[in-house]
């Protein structure tokens, strides 16, 4: 059941929507430049179906077939910007239905490309944050 202590800062956020403008500036100091802020609808629906598929998730058990934590491995052989939103959605899908944390590991072929999407993932922002484990082959010898 709803609470008031639930349901105020909501109604907050939805009456004035630069409240949370506000919030984030006081928190993080600065936020990027915009004109105006508008609530958004809050039901998260797929109209249209679409699956991803990730190359290999693997989930570590204890004895007793429980998840324990969870990998997503991905193979990157060339550059893909939409990388930076997917891979935090296999990454959030899995930890999701398996109720355990899981992390991105990032196989690249190209050591340039590895440096490229480690400072993608640097850059941060507002966004979800991801760590991605990127390997290279040079990275993976003894």
């Amino acid at each position: 059941m709803p609470s008031a202590e639930h349901e105020s800062p909501v109604a907050l956020a939805r009456a004035d929507p630069d409240f949370v403008g506000a919030l984030l500036t006081h928190f993080l100091g600065k936020i990027p430049d915009y004109d105006h802020a508008r609530p958004h609808a809050t039901d998260v629906r797929v109209m249209v179906p679409r699956t991803y598929h990730a190359d290999s998730m693997t989930v570590f058990c204890d004895t007793a077939d429980r998840p324990l934590f969870a990998v997503v491995m991905e193979v990157q052989r060339g550059w893909d910007i939409t990388k930076r939103r997917t891979w935090k959605l296999y990454v959030a899908q899995l930890e999701a239905e398996m109720d355990v944390d899981a992390a991105l590991l990032v196989y690249c072929l190209d050591p340039a490309i590895a440096r490229r999407y480690r400072a993608l993932f640097e850059e941060g922002g507002l966004c979800l944050s991801l760590r991605p484990l990127l390997v290279t082959p040079d990275g993976m010898r003894s």
